[in-house]
């Protein structure tokens, strides 16, 4: 026969082990959505990269067709945007391209260098990711 008080030790035993478990599991979905939201913003922001690359590249292509193109102008790239300016506008022998991605509150600019060679080939001298 168990004596008086054995009964509640087991129990105050058992809502230890319970209340430990509850903490570890909180703690492990609290990591998890942290991973989550650390891989869609590196995600978000490499998705902004590869607009501002496809916003320099549109560029290079317009200044291939047409040596004197110097503009700003707004590229859909996907779902994403890139804002790209072209300078200095009119013939000039070496350009200058920004080309800003965007995708939500992401911003990644890249600046490409490129001068018009004699024989009216594009070469690109530089081509940098650069700060605002």
């Amino acid at each position: 026969m168990p004596r008086f008080g054995e009964a509640g030790q087991a129990l105050v035993t058992l809502l230890i082990f319970v209340a430990t478990a509850l903490i570890v599991t909180a703690a492990a979905i609290a990591i998890s959505i942290i991973n989550i939201q650390s891989t869609s913003q590196f995600t978000q922001g490499q998705q902004a990269y590869d607009s501002a690359e496809a916003g320099a590249e549109d560029a290079i292509l317009k200044l291939v067709r047409n040596s004197s193109f110097g503009t700003s102008y707004t590229l859909n790239v996907g779902n994403n945007l890139a804002k790209i300016t072209v300078s200095p506008p009119g013939q000039a022998s070496s350009k200058t391209i920004i080309s800003e991605g965007v995708v939500n509150n992401f911003r990644r600019k890249i600046q490409v260098v490129g001068q018009f060679n004699s024989d009216g080939t594009f070469s690109v001298v530089s081509w940098n990711e650069v700060d605002d």
